[in-house]
C-alpha cells in the first residue's frame, strides 16, 4: 500500500516541471486531482466488487472526461472576450472534436453510456470550438497587438513603455527637451 509521504516527492517534481521559471502556482489543485485518483482506485480495489465496481469505475470515469473536456472553457471566455483565436490553436480544436465524435458514436454503437456520455459532452464542446475558430479567425491577435503597441502621441507625452525608454537612453537618442 502506497503512503501519501511516498506521493508527495513525485507530486512536487510533477509541479516543479510544469510550473514556469519565476512563476509560483498553487499546487493544491495538483494534489487535489491524485487524492481523488487514489480515492477512486483504493475505493474500487478494496471496498467494491463485481457490478458494484464497473458502476463506480464508469462514473468517476465518466466525470473526469467531461472535466477533461470541459477544461478548455477558459479559452472559449478568452476567445470570445477578445475576439480573437489567437490562444486557441485549430488543431487541437479540430482533434477533440473528431476524438469526442468517434468515441461518442462508439460509445452509442455499443450502447455504453461511460464511454457516450462524456465523448458526447466532448464532441458538443469541440463543435463549439470550431465554430468560434471559424466566427474569429480573422482575427489573430491583430488587434490585441495593436493595442500593445505604444503610439507616436503616447511615447510624446512620456506614457511609452519603461522598457522602451531604457533602450533610448542606451542608445543615445533621449530628446533633451524636458
Amino acid at each position: 500500500m502506497v503512503q501519501e509521504q511516498q506521493l508527495k516527492p513525485y507530486m512536487f517534481d510533477l509541479h516543479y516541471l510544469c510550473t514556469k521559471e519565476g512563476e509560483e502556482q498553487n499546487p493544491r489543485p495538483l494534489y487535489a486531482g491524485a487524492h481523488y485518483f487514489a480515492i477512486v482506485a483504493f475505493v474500487s480495489l478494496f471496498a467494491l466488487h463485481d457490478k458494484a465496481r464497473k458502476l463506480f469505475c464508469g462514473l468517476a470515469a465518466t466525470i473526469f472526461s467531461i472535466i477533461m473536456y470541459a477544461s478548455p472553457l477558459s479559452i472559449i471566455r478568452l476567445v470570445i472576450k477578445t475576439k480573437s483565436v489567437e490562444f486557441m490553436p485549430f488543431f487541437l480544436s479540430l482533434f477533440v472534436f473528431l476524438c469526442g465524435t468517434s468515441w461518442f458514436i462508439f460509445g452509442l454503437l455499443g450502447r455504453d453510456p461511460f464511454v457516450a456520455v462524456p465523448n458526447g459532452f466532448g464532441c458538443g464542446l469541440g463543435a463549439i470550438q470550431l465554430i468560434l475558430y471559424f466566427i474569429y479567425r480573422k482575427n489573430k491577435g491583430k488587434d490585441a497587438a495593436a493595442a500593445k503597441q505604444p503610439t507616436s502621441e503616447s511615447l510624446e507625452m512620456g506614457s511609452g513603455k519603461p522598457q522602451q525608454e531604457k533602450q533610448m537612453v542606451a542608445n543615445g537618442s533621449v530628446d533633451e527637451r524636458v
